[in-house]
């Protein structure tokens, strides 16, 4: 989980990529060790937010390879979801980052 996940389009193939940086250190050393990690996120497009340990843990048990459980402190708010890939910066879903400060 990261507060922020910002869409950025690709130039060379124009498709669009989502990149969050976790600010959490137990995920920071798993990435140093095996790299970056691709993943889908925890909330599905068009159903509602998954905000508990339990809630993930019946949606995803039996699709992924494992599961992190840790307090991460955003009181089960999403990331805040900001569209970069083109000229007009969209806020596609406020979560726990305030970017409005951020954007001119």
């Amino acid at each position: 989980p990261a507060p922020l996940t910002a869409i950025l389009r690709d130039e060379d193939s124009g498709n669009t990529v989502a990149i969050r940086v976790p600010n959490d250190s137990f995920i920071g050393e798993i990435i140093k060790k095996v790299g970056p990690i691709w993943s889908t996120s925890v909330n599905i497009s068009g159903q509602p937010s998954l905000t508990t340990f339990d809630e993930i843990l019946a949606v995803f048990d039996s699709k992924v390879d494992f599961i992190v459980k840790k307090n991460i402190g955003s009181k089960g708010l999403p990331s805040t979801l900001v569209d970069f890939s083109s000229s007009e910066i969209k806020i596609l879903r406020q979560g726990s980052f305030d970017i409005k400060p951020y954007l001119i």
